[in-house]
C-alpha cells in the first residue's frame, strides 16, 4: 500500500505500509494503491532524502537505478 500526499511545498510526503492483498482505494483528494515500477522517481525522492532516512535501516537512495533496486528488493517479490 502506498499512501502519497503533495506537501504544499510540491514536495512529496508518504507513509508507506506493505499489505499482500491491497486493494486499490481512491477518494477525492487521495490514492491508496500498491507501488509499481513506476513509482521510481518518487521513491528517489523520499528515500533520497537524508532527514527522512535518518532513522530508517537503509542508505539514502542516490539514483533512480538504486530506487528501481529499491523497489525490486522490497516490493515487486512481496506482490508477486
Amino acid at each position: 500500500m502506498m499512501i502519497v500526499l503533495l506537501r504544499p511545498s510540491g514536495k512529496w510526503c508518504t507513509l508507506c505500509i506493505i499489505m499482500l492483498n491491497t486493494p486499490t482505494l481512491t477518494a477525492d483528494r487521495l490514492i491508496i494503491r500498491k507501488f509499481t515500477e513506476d513509482d521510481r522517481e518518487p521513491f528517489l525522492d523520499i528515500f533520497g532524502d537524508r532527514d527522512v532516512n535518518t532513522h530508517l535501516p537503509w542508505f539514502p537512495l542516490q539514483s533512480l537505478e538504486d530506487a528501481a533496486t529499491f523497489y525490486q528488493n522490497r516490493y515487486e517479490r512481496v506482490y508477486q
